[in-house]
């Protein structure tokens, strides 16, 4: 006759005499719904999230930009390059715009040629300011050179609270 015995479960409990000594160094215990647990994450998650969907945004529209930008250049015949190096920045030097802060960065540039006017629109963006106080600024530029056309010199900027007191 075999008898089989049952292997018997054990489990680990804290000795009643240790409870005041351990309680300090391992914090309480309680028994935490999962939800709960779940539950106290959420702001972080949601924080990552708006991040996660604000870089998304600005890719999108960065490659938006792009693609009209290459649209507009074949539909009026001109060239696109997604980015100039320095010698646009040293036709233009200058300029007052592009002595302003640093760190200038040409990009999104159509250029060619329309009737005898050679013709270049680009975006332009530098920074001013560092550390926490950098700022960062962003125009589009339509530069016109040479050819038999009367330009009449001008400057555009965008409107303040005062530019109708200024005029």
């Amino acid at each position: 006759m075999r008898v089989d015995i049952a292997p018997q479960e054990s489990y680990a409990t804290m000795p009643y005499h240790l409870l005041p000594v351990l309680t300090p160094l391992l914090g309480e215990q309680s028994g935490q719904h999962p939800l709960w647990v779940l539950v106290s994450f959420l702001p972080f998650g949601v924080l990552v999230l708006l991040i996660v969907l604000a870089v998304y945004g600005a890719k999108r529209s960065a490659r938006r930009r792009t693609a009209g930008f290459q649209q507009v250049a074949g539909t009026l015949g001109l060239r696109y390059v997604e980015s100039s190096a320095g010698h646009l920045m040293d036709q233009l030097a200058e300029f007052q715009l592009f002595a302003q802060g640093k760190s200038g960065r040409i990009s999104n540039v159509i250029q060619g040629k329309i009737q005898d006017t050679e013709v270049s629109v680009f975006d332009y963006a530098y920074t001013t300011g560092a550390g926490k106080r950098a700022q960062t600024h962003r125009q589009t530029v339509i530069c016109c050179q040479g050819g038999t056309a009367s330009w009449p010199n001008f400057e555009l900027r965008p409107a303040g609270p005062f530019y109708r007191f200024v005029e």
